[in-house]
Order: structure tokens, then C-alpha cells, then sequence
């Protein structure tokens, strides 16, 4: 990604044909290149330079395109009008091949990362599943002990009230009387 740094004022001639000077810049390793890019006034193609400084850092670039002189604009000018546009199409081409390799690099790390997580992902679901189903199973017995409990509790106070019936029943209103006498 090319960032404009600097354009200049003044057009600058070569052969009859005025152009418009810009420098821009872009990260190169952990640095910043700086190339001039001429455009035509009128019409014709637009020529940059080759690489014309590398620089710690952007402020930089930008601080040595601000201090370049209308003389080094000039011969930068000549110099891009120069170049063989053969060798910087391949120059180019080299670029973008190698910038191909490094995303296609890229790519399938981040695929094979992709497919870890994936695995990552089911097995930590599978697991999810399994706790959840023990999780369930301890409930439902819990349930089932609490169940028969409560049965049990109910079945002996069934007893106890049939025993309570039952002795109830046992006493005839004469029993009743008869206590009652001896008291």
C-alpha cells in the first residue's frame, strides 16, 4: 500500500512535456521506501523512479521528500523517463509473485488453524454433551432416591393411620363407658 508523503508545487520539463511531482512511500521490512511519481500534465503515461531512499519511519520519508530540490526533482524525472519499462514490469512481477507465496503461506496456515479449532470445537462439544448427560442422569437419580423416600414415608404413615383406624374401631362405645366408670 503506497502512501502519498509530499507533492510539490512547481512542474518540472523534460523534452517539452510537464509533469506534476508526488513521493510516496510504503513499508519494506520494518522500514519505509520512498519512490517520486511523476504525472503528466496534459496526457501521457505516468513514470515513477525506482526506490529512491528508505527511511526508519513515515515522519521520515515525509521529511525527506519535504527537503528534495528542484534539481534532484529533475534528475529523479530524467531518471524515471529512462527506465526500461520492461525490467520494472518484471521488477513487478517478482513483487507480486512473492507477495502470492507469502499469502498463499498465509492461507494455509491459517486453514490449518482453522481445522484445529474445528477439532477443538467438536471435541470440546462432545465433552459438553457427555457432562451434560452425567449431569442428568445424577438428577434423575437423585430424583428417584427423593421418590422413594417420600414413598416410603407415606406407606408407614398409611400404617400408622390404618393402626390408629384400627384401634379406633377396636373400642366399642361400651369400652368407652366403661372407662369412663372406672375413672
Amino acid at each position: 500500500m503506497f502512501v502519498l508523503t509530499h507533492e510539490y508545487d512547481e512542474p518540472l520539463n523534460s523534452d517539452g512535456n510537464w509533469f506534476h511531482a508526488r513521493a510516496y512511500g510504503r513499508p519494506v521490512g520494518g522500514t519505509w521506501g520512498g519512490w517520486l511519481v511523476f504525472f503528466p500534465v496534459v496526457a501521457g503515461p505516468v513514470v515513477s523512479t525506482r526506490r529512491e531512499t528508505t527511511q526508519p519511519s513515515l515522519e521520515a520519508l515525509g521529511y525527506w521528500a519535504s527537503g528534495l530540490t528542484e534539481v534532484y526533482l529533475q534528475g529523479a524525472l530524467d531518471r524515471a523517463l529512462s527506465l526500461e519499462p520492461e525490467a520494472e514490469l518484471a521488477a513487478e512481477l517478482e513483487a507480486l509473485e512473492q507477495l502470492q507465496v507469502s499469502a498463499d503461506a498465509r492461507a494455509d496456515a491459517l486453514e490449518d488453524e482453522a481445522a484445529r479449532a474445528r477439532a477443538e470445537s467438536r471435541a470440546a462439544e462432545a465433552a459438553l454433551d457427555r457432562t451434560e448427560e452425567r449431569l442428568l442422569n445424577t438428577i434423575a437419580k437423585q430424583a428417584e432416591a427423593e421418590s422413594d423416600v417420600h414413598e416410603e414415608a407415606a406407606t408407614a404413615s398409611r400404617a400408622v393411620a390404618h393402626a390408629a383406624e384400627r384401634a379406633l374401631r377396636a373400642r366399642t362405645p361400651t369400652t368407652r363407658s366403661q372407662n369412663k366408670k372406672k375413672k
